[in-house]
């Protein structure tokens, strides 16, 4: 098992590298885990997603009270993340696709959802 002083590095140095790059710090932290400390990669995403969800909560709260959320950008995001992250896979598993597949089938949703943000942003900025 990993000592307190190698967990504590490896949090300074997740937060160097999420502070120089802008990455989610679920998409360093996870494959440190498994690499490094041995966890179970399900284990470790699951903590990630976990923690993220209450910071997320957290912050939405703060901007919320600042009034610095752009509501009509949630609002698509909303909308558009229910049929995009619903449909790959139902497509997926109706056509017996194989998990190779799956990955080329997300981009189109998610080319769609930026075609529709990129104007909206674009508007809330002037």
């Amino acid at each position: 098992m990993a000592s307190t002083l190698q967990f504590i590095m490896s949090g300074l140095v997740v937060g160097f590298f999420v502070g120089l790059t802008g990455v989610g710090g679920g998409s360093l932290r996870a494959p440190l885990r498994v690499l490094l400390f041995g966890y179970a990669p399900g284990g470790a995403v699951g903590t990630d997603l976990f923690f993220a969800s209450g910071t997320k909560v957290a912050g939405t709260l703060v901007h919320r009270q600042h009034y610095s959320v752009n509501w009509k950008v949630v609002k698509l995001l909303v909308l558009e993340s229910f049929p995009t992250s619903a449909l790959p896979p139902l497509y997926c598993w109706i056509t017996h696709s194989k998990e190779s597949e799956y990955s080329r089938i997300m981009v189109l949703p998610w080319i769609a959802t930026c075609a529709r943000l990129i104007p909206a942003c674009h508007k809330s900025a002037v």
